[in-house]
């Protein structure tokens, strides 16, 4: 029995690598192809590194999420539950992040130094 486990646990090790691993090939090829485009294409340059970085960003969260299905498939309940409240805490400060950004672009504030450095400047 222990020695089933010690092979599933491989498995899921050799798995989650290859998938890490080709995450990041993959956001590396998009983010060269943006990087080229801005030579050939420059009006799909920013779009293209733009999705790059995300599936960059994306893909620990991915991790998560795939971990949190391998446990569910393996029974392993309480590493479920742990797998389970980490990915809501990544997606919730993913949430909350995206939030404050949109809040910023439809509510620009000036800094606060605009205003000492105008004053001096007079």
């Amino acid at each position: 029995m222990d020695t089933n486990r010690n092979a599933r646990l491989e498995q899921t090790e050799l798995f989650l690598g290859h998938f890490l691993r080709w995450g990041v090939l993959t956001s590396a090829a998009i983010l060269i192809t943006g990087l080229l485009a801005g030579f050939l294409a420059p009006e799909w340059s920013a779009s293209v590194t733009r999705a790059g970085i995300v599936l960059l960003i994306a893909l620990p969260i991915a991790r998560v999420a795939v971990t949190l299905v391998i446990f569910f498939i393996q029974r392993d309940y309480i590493y479920v539950g742990i797998t389970a409240f980490v990915l809501a805490v990544l997606l919730l400060s993913l949430t909350l992040g995206r939030a404050a950004h949109a809040d910023q672009i439809n509510n620009p504030q000036p800094h606060a130094d605009a205003d000492l450095n105008y004053s001096q400047s007079m």
